[in-house]
C-alpha cells in the first residue's frame, strides 16, 4: 500500500509540473490554442450538421443526433490523448532507447510515459465535446431519466478507456515490427473519422470491422440508450458497453507490453 501510494503522489508532481510548465512556458497562448482548437471542431459540427441535413436518412439519425454522435467521440477521445498521446512515439523511445530510462526507475514505465507525457491541451476537445452534447440534449428535446443522467458520465468514461485503449494497443506493435506507425494511424486516425457517423450507415463489412474494433463501444451503442433508439428493460447496457469493452482492451494493452518488455533489449540490442 506505501509503496501504491508513494507511486500515485509521484504521478501526481509529474501532472502537476507537466500543467505548470504547460502554462508558464506558453502562458497565452496555450489559452489561444485551445480556443483555436475548439472554434475548428465547431467548423467541423457545422459542415457534418449541414451534410447530413442535405442528405436525410443517415442510418436513421438525424442532423443533430449525428451531432451529437461526434460530440460524444469528441469528448472521449480528448479525455483518453491526455495520458495515451505519449505513447503515439512509443516506437521512437524503442528504436533510440529512450525506454531504457523509464525502465530503470522504481516505478511502473507505462505510469510514468503516461504522467510525464500528460498532454493538457486535449482538455480543449473533452470540455467542447460535453458542452455540444448537453446543447443538443436540449435542442432535441430529450427528456433524460435519472438512469440516464447517471450512466452519460459512466458512458463517458467506458469511451474514453476504449479509445486509451485503441491508442496503447496497437503501439506495443513496435516491439514486434519496430516501425508500426502506419498501422496504429490506420486504427487511432482514419477508423476514428467512420466513427463520426452512425454505423448503421455503413456496409455490413465496415460495421463489422467498427465492432471488431471497438469503435461502436465508444459513442454509436452508448448514444443509441441516451438519444432514446435502444428501448427496454435493458437498453442501459448500451451506455455500459464501453465500460466493459475498455476494461478488456486496457488488459490486452497489459498483456502485450508485458510481452514487448520480454522481446525488448535496447536499441543496441
Amino acid at each position: 500500500m506505501k509503496r501504491l501510494l508513494w507511486s500515485l503522489r509521484l504521478i501526481g508532481m509529474c501532472i502537476s509540473m507537466q500543467w505548470r510548465g504547460y502554462i508558464n512556458y506558453q502562458g497565452w497562448s496555450a489559452l489561444v490554442y485551445g480556443v483555436g482548437q475548439m472554434i475548428g471542431y465547431l467548423g467541423d459540427y457545422l459542415v457534418l450538421f449541414l451534410a447530413i441535413r442535405s442528405f436525410p436518412g443517415a442510418g436513421g439519425f438525424s442532423a443533430l443526433e449525428v451531432c451529437f454522435l461526434f460530440g460524444m467521440l469528441l469528448c472521449c477521445y480528448g479525455l483518453a490523448q491526455t495520458v495515451g498521446y505519449a505513447f503515439w512515439r512509443l516506437e521512437d523511445m524503442l528504436l533510440q532507447g529512450d525506454l531504457d530510462r523509464y525502465l530503470v526507475r522504481p516505478v511502473s514505465a507505462v505510469l510514468l510515459i503516461g504522467a510525464q507525457g500528460f498532454n493538457v491541451g486535449y482538455w480543449a476537445h473533452a470540455l467542447l465535446g460535453t458542452a455540444s452534447m448537453l446543447a443538443l440534449k436540449g435542442m432535441l428535446g430529450l427528456v433524460w431519466s435519472p438512469l440516464q443522467w447517471a450512466l452519460f458520465p459512466v458512458a463517458l468514461l467506458g469511451g474514453a478507456l476504449v479509445m486509451a485503449g485503441l491508442s496503447l494497443l496497437p503501439a506495443t506493435l513496435a516491439f514486434r515490427w519496430g516501425r508500426a506507425g502506419a498501422v496504429s494511424s490506420f486504427i487511432r486516425f482514419t477508423l476514428k473519422d467512420a466513427a463520426n457517423y452512425p454505423l448503421s450507415m455503413y456496409p455490413g463489412w465496415l460495421r463489422h470491422l467498427l465492432f471488431l474494433i471497438p469503435y461502436a463501444a465508444v459513442n454509436y451503442l452508448p448514444c443509441q440508450y441516451l438519444l432514446g433508439h435502444a428501448r427496454g428493460p435493458y437498453a442501459f447496457f448500451y451506455a455500459l458497453s464501453g465500460l466493459g469493452v475498455g476494461v478488456v482492451w486496457l488488459g490486452l494493452f497489459a498483456l502485450a507490453w508485458r510481452s514487448g518488455l520480454r522481446r525488448y533489449e535496447s536499441a543496441g540490442g
